[in-house]
């Protein structure tokens, strides 16, 4: 038996499929922004002096060193999801049944989701069967393969 929260998280992962691509492809597009975006030097400004100081940075390498972060950030980022889509994408593969895999790409991976009816007809089953075992078996194939790694326990920031 699987644990509600872990059904219910993969279910909103599940549902949640074709926005994470287009993410990956806005992070993908934001880095790129950054990587081609540079200001470069601007106007010296003299502000009051306070105190005597031993900081040698500019402004230059202060958004150079700005920019790296941000940059580490969303790289970080973009490498989480990329690595969760490919989870999910063998966690389907990896199904056992061609009826689950059916079943997931029609009821969360389809950008118009079917509904139950409209699946049963589909796979030619009772509404019942498909809603309550075959989604749950569906469910449970693809939690044991996204949220765990047999070498260590990993969880996704967003969980």
């Amino acid at each position: 038996m699987i644990d509600k929260n872990i059904f219910r998280k993969t279910e909103a992962i599940l549902y949640d499929y074709n926005n994470l691509a287009l993410r990956i492809d806005l992070l993908k597009a934001e880095i790129k922004d950054i990587e081609e975006t540079y200001q470069g030097c601007g106007a010296m400004s003299y502000e009051e002096r306070t105190q005597a100081t031993n900081k040698f940075n500019s402004s230059v390498e202060d958004e150079i060193i700005q920019r790296e972060k941000e940059l580490r950030a969303l790289k970080l980022d973009l490498n989480n999801k990329m690595k969760l889509k490919r989870r999910i994408d063998a966690a389907i593969q990896g199904l056992k049944k061609d009826e689950e895999r059916k079943l997931v790409e029609l009821r969360y991976i389809n950008k118009r989701p079917l509904s139950w009816n409209q699946i049963a007809y589909v796979l030619k089953y009772s509404q019942e069967y498909c809603r309550k075992d075959l989604r749950k078996s569906a469910i449970k194939g693809i939690a044991d393969t996204v949220f765990y790694n047999p070498y260590r326990q990993e969880r996704f920031g967003f969980l």
